[in-house]
């Protein structure tokens, strides 16, 4: 391992209304508190599955993302960025930032779903269900 990599003292996972997250068009977030906790949110889904799996892939983006020094001020501040030029119509409404080669956590992101897609294949969830509801709730907030 090369350098130190701060990791956190701890994960807290929850599943939240979706009126509760941080930002608005978030789905699942994740922020370091001042315990250095690892605070995990993921708005609640109609199919318990589909909330389970977003919460896997933020704690692998996250840990990630810890693990290869990208701050998470970078990743708010670009997501901010990449929803605005959303609702200036520069990307589809089924569009995710993560998916964006100039995200700072693109590989993490890219990784985080790879996961995602294996756990939800293991367990037998339909992935284009899961990927609808997701995005159906997204949308809500647009």
């Amino acid at each position: 391992m090369r350098g130190m990599v701060m990791l956190p003292a701890g994960i807290h996972a929850a599943i939240i209304e979706h009126t509760e997250q941080r930002k608005a068009w978030n789905i699942g977030d994740y922020w370091l508190d001042e315990n250095n906790i690892l605070q995990i949110r993921v708005s609640r889904t109609k199919t318990p599955a589909s909330a389970w799996l977003v919460g896997i892939h933020e704690t692998v983006e996250s840990l990630l993302c810890m693990m290869t020094g990208v701050p998470f001020e970078q990743i708010d501040a670009f997501d901010v960025q990449w929803e605005e030029e959303t609702r200036a119509g520069k990307h589809s409404e089924d569009d995710e930032p993560g998916d964006d080669s100039r995200a700072p956590y693109h590989v993490p992101h890219v990784v985080a779903t790879l996961v995602e897609r294996t756990v939800a294949l293991i367990a037998r969830v339909d992935w284009n269900q899961h990927e609808d509801e997701i995005t159906a709730l997204w949308n809500s907030t647009r």
